[in-house]
């Protein structure tokens, strides 16, 4: 967030309140520890058009580090944060810890249960139920020689708002200790509004200077080594 922030000052997009100061960013929900990610949103207000707001960000940002879409929204459009609904995840698992045929079996268990109970400890030490069935949407894998990349649409809040962890996710589903998670890369794909729908194809009313950012993060920036 700093680097998308001191970007856009840098190059002389950031519109100004009468006071001089500068409207706050909003990003996206946040990216969870240990998680890369292929594309992250934020919106800001500008003092710009869009002819030139992606080659004078582009020309501020770090190597690895690239804004690829660039469109207006409405003033009162609702922030990013507040409409991202799902999120998808990939899972690159090493076929050491699970084959793929072990992969559809879980699966195919998974879809039986009436739920799936996973306990998770919050910051003050309180032991807490959450339902995976609630938080796991749509599901979906594929096979290499020898990786195993399960593919897992996340609520990014259920259960009262909750927000489904995935590593915890990863730990309770595949019955990974942390040990064993930390071999697993985790990467945040995409981002769906309530309907389904990708972020990136959301339809935005086209009236006053208030613009989504769509940024790519270096792939294996966070990926466990």
């Amino acid at each position: 967030m700093p680097l998308i922030q001191s970007a856009l000052a840098d190059a002389g997009l950031l519109a100004r309140n009468p006071d001089g100061t500068t409207p706050k960013l909003r990003f996206g929900p946040p990216l969870p520890a240990g998680c890369s990610s292929m594309q992250e949103y934020c919106d800001a207000e500008l003092d710009s058009t869009l002819d030139d707001v992606l080659s004078r960000i582009n020309s501020r940002l770090a190597d690895g580090l690239q804004c690829v879409q660039c469109d207006r929204i409405d003033r009162k459009a609702e922030p990013v944060d507040r409409i991202a609904f799902y999120a998808e995840y990939s899972f690159e698992i090493p076929h050491s810890l699970l084959r793929e045929c072990d992969v559809k079996a879980l699966r195919e268990l998974f879809d039986e249960q009436g739920e799936w109970l996973a306990e998770r400890v919050s910051p003050k030490g309180h032991v807490r139920e959450s339902d995976l069935k609630k938080a796991v949407t749509n599901w979906r894998s594929e096979s290499s020689a020898s990786i195993t990349t399960v593919y897992l649409r996340l609520a990014i809040a259920h259960e009262e708002g909750h927000t489904a962890s995935p590593a915890l996710v990863l730990q309770k589903l595949f019955d990974l200790n942390e040990e064993q998670s930390a071999l697993v890369a985790i990467t945040r794909r995409e981002m769906f509004d309530r309907s389904g729908a990708p972020l990136r194809s959301r339809p935005w009313p086209r009236k006053r200077n208030r613009l989504l950012h769509e940024r790519c993060w270096e792939h294996q920036r966070f990926h466990h080594q």
